[in-house]
């Protein structure tokens, strides 16, 4: 992926990215195989999850046709790390200048978070054409609509506190794209080797559409 409209391309099947943050590395390629078989193309393995460059490494390899990317990118140490030709984008959770310049100059599709409109509009006037809405749960659909109103040139992945309920009101308020964290790849199903749920949850993930 080089740039936002090869990101914007992915999302038009459906505007969902899975925020993975798996127990282990065999948990973290079945929930992946999950959310595939269920529909999902998109997914952000955070470093959270043990062998988290491995993980991608290999599910890139399992599943080409995957959109894969790194998250919770926080430190010029993360970046480094996670240089790898597989990925194809990149997440941070926050603004971090360092970070934006390392990827101003870097061929990775990279998308900078912010909480308030002055941090979102700082992101997209650096560059960076995607931006970050987190923590979502003090905004979501209402949030974004009145965000987007002055700003209607922010493009928005909306994150944390996306439930299934409220996912395709949040997108039909202009956000490009939400993630699906917790509600999605649960613990709970992880640990008790639930991955039927979890793709059966997927499809209905899958079901949501762009606005």
């Amino acid at each position: 992926m080089k740039d936002a409209n090869d990101f914007y391309e992915a999302l038009k099947p459906n505007p969902v990215l899975v925020v993975l943050r798996a127990l282990d590395k065999d948990s973290a390629m079945k929930s992946i195989e999950a959310c595939y078989k269920g529909g999902l193309r998109i997914i952000e393995v955070t470093l959270s999850t043990p062998d988290a460059v491995t993980v991608l490494k290999e599910a890139k390899e399992k599943y080409p046709d995957l959109c894969l990317g790194f998250g919770t990118i926080t430190s010029l140490g993360d970046a480094r790390a996670t240089d790898i030709p597989e990925a194809d984008f990149i997440v941070s959770p926050h603004t971090e200048e360092n970070l934006m310049e390392y990827y101003r100059s870097s061929y990775k599709f990279y998308v900078p978070a912010g909480s308030t409109p002055s941090e979102l509009v700082k992101i997209a006037k650096k560059g960076f054409e995607v931006q970050k809405l987190f923590p979502g749960s003090l905004y979501l659909a209402a949030g974004v609509k009145s965000i987007l109103a002055p700003l209607p040139f922010l493009n928005l992945i909306v994150t944390g506190g996306i439930k299934l309920e409220n996912a395709q009101e949040v997108i039909d308020a202009g956000a490009k794209a939400v993630c699906a964290g917790s509600n999605l790849a649960k613990k709970e199903w992880m640990q008790s080797g639930s991955y039927d749920l979890m793709q059966a949850e997927a499809e209905k993930w899958s079901q949501i559409k762009c606005g």
